[in-house]
């Protein structure tokens, strides 16, 4: 009972520190205007807006793994079919946005059907000549106002009230930018979420698991797309012009740094990288005239690369990795770093079946929990730790049904059922407030389960392993 209670407090921890994040955004975004000047809240009205299409891209990039050159192509079709509709057929502002938004991802839905059956480079290659298609499209169409693009939107009233200054503008669009957070966080944590995650480690097992990549990929891609409408509604709202700008590629480049720069391992990488590439924008716009005299806009766009590739080599997990290992080079001073002959960590994955390195390794998360200044002494051991442990040796062992509460002849919907369950508990976020020995070991035991329902649903790989283990004995 008592180790019951002790998991449960520990999962209601680790449920309000995932909120946390989310009540300071809050914070900062109603007091931000309130602090900041006008051109600084500008900035910020900026940031949110392309903040908004990031984390469309951070789900289909991060999330399902597909690279896309083309998100400014959504973007500029929320924009000009907003601009059409308010100012040629005078609709109501949330009736055109909504038209907007749904236009953006039924184009999404169209052509996802056929760009999404290439991968890799192939793909990226398919989006960006979408964005070059749209880019020449709203140039030479009359509706869309040629190469001078639509004036004259008007700006956003509601109840009578015009938001037309950068405070105004910015709590109104904080709303939508906060829900959308939360949404694709609701959304990277959930069953899709989770079934993405296995296309992005592998297509291959995800098909042997029963996921239908295809399906789930062309969903991604169309919410990506609805984000990126939804915030060219803003961009169209705010500047009450559109023009062939909109779907450049440079927009396009700027949308993808946001996302790697920020990182592509958690949707708040998008915020975090529109925030600074919008700083960034800026500060360049007013030193390059200084530093090179003459320079155009091609000079930053070729800053941007730079600043990419540099990324890519040096920085691969974006600002979210710097943030990690920050917190946990502090988390180690504070517990005053690993003490001489400390046992080490334990590679994820490392082989191990035996009782003897699980009490090694239960060794280890004590001395860990107790180094990262958490609650759990020599004396307390964590229990979802011990848990872990029990299920990663098991797991290892080959013991799949058994541990799984199955028989050996149990009907397939059972073991998906069984797979679910214990996939739902060993989930890594499920960990978030524990220590780094328990989250590298609940991530390892997360992946041993993907990896047992794949054997077990596949006769010939499940004859393959018992061969094996045979040979082994």
């Amino acid at each position: 009972m008592t180790s019951q209670t002790a998991t449960r407090t520990a999962g209601l921890a680790g449920a309000l520190r995932g909120w946390l994040p989310f009540v300071l955004l809050a914070v900062v975004l109603a007091v931000f205007p309130l602090v900041s000047s006008a051109n600084v809240v500008n900035i910020g009205v900026y940031a949110m807006i392309y903040g908004l299409s990031a984390i469309g891209l951070s789900l289909l990039m991060g999330l399902a793994g597909q690279v896309s050159l083309g998100q400014a192509a959504f973007f500029a079709v929320g924009a000009y079919t907003h601009a059409i509709l308010i100012t040629r057929y005078d609709l109501q502002g949330v009736l055109a946005a909504s038209i907007a938004v749904l236009v953006a991802m039924l184009v999404a839905l169209v052509v996802g059907l056929p760009l999404l059956r290439l991968r890799g480079h192939f793909l990226a290659l398919a989006t960006l000549g979408l964005g070059i298609i749209v880019s020449v499209v709203v140039r030479e169409l009359e509706i869309t106002g040629g190469t001078s693009g639509i004036f004259g939107i008007p700006k956003p009233e509601i109840n009578g009230r015009i938001y037309d200054s950068p405070a105004e503008f910015f709590w109104l669009l904080a709303p939508f930018v906060f829900i959308g957070l939360v949404l694709a966080r609701n959304l990277v944590r959930g069953r899709t979420g989770r079934a993405l995650s296995a296309v992005n480690d592998s297509e291959v097992a995800a098909e042997c698991l029963g996921v239908n990549t295809f399906a789930l990929r062309l969903r991604v891609f169309v919410l990506s797309a609805g984000y990126a409408g939804l915030a060219g509604v803003f961009y169209a709202y705010w500047l009450a012009v559109v023009s062939p700008e909109a779907a450049g590629f440079e927009l396009s480049v700027q949308f993808l740094l946001m996302v790697v720069l920020g990182g592509l391992s958690t949707v708040w990488g998008a915020i975090t990288g529109a925030a600074v590439v919008a700083v960034l924008d800026e500060g360049t716009r007013a030193l390059l005239p200084r530093l090179l005299p003459g320079a155009t806009g091609e000079v930053q766009l070729i800053g941007f690369g730079v600043v990419l590739v540099l990324l890519v080599v040096l920085l691969p997990g974006g600002l979210a990795q710097a943030w990690a290992m920050l917190t946990s080079r502090l988390r180690d001073r504070a517990g005053g770093g690993r003490a001489a002959g400390e046992v080490p960590t334990v590679a994820a994955g490392a082989p191990s079946g035996n009782q003897e390195n699980a009490g090694a390794r239960r060794k280890e998360g004590r001395t860990r929990t107790a180094a990262t200044g958490g609650s759990q002494g020599e004396n307390a051991p964590d229990p979802r730790f011990e848990e872990l442990c029990r299920l990663a040796d098991r797991f290892r062992a080959g013991d799949y049904h058994a541990v799984l509460g199955l028989s050996a002849d149990a009907p397939a919907a059972s073991l998906r059922s069984a797979y679910e369950a214990l996939s739902e508990r060993t989930h890594p976020d499920r960990f978030s407030g524990s220590s780094q020995a328990v989250r590298d070991l609940a991530a390892e035991v997360y992946r041993l389960v993907g990896e047992a329902y794949a054997t077990l649903s596949d006769p010939r790989r499940l004859q393959e392993r018992e061969l094996e283990r045979r040979q082994i004995e």
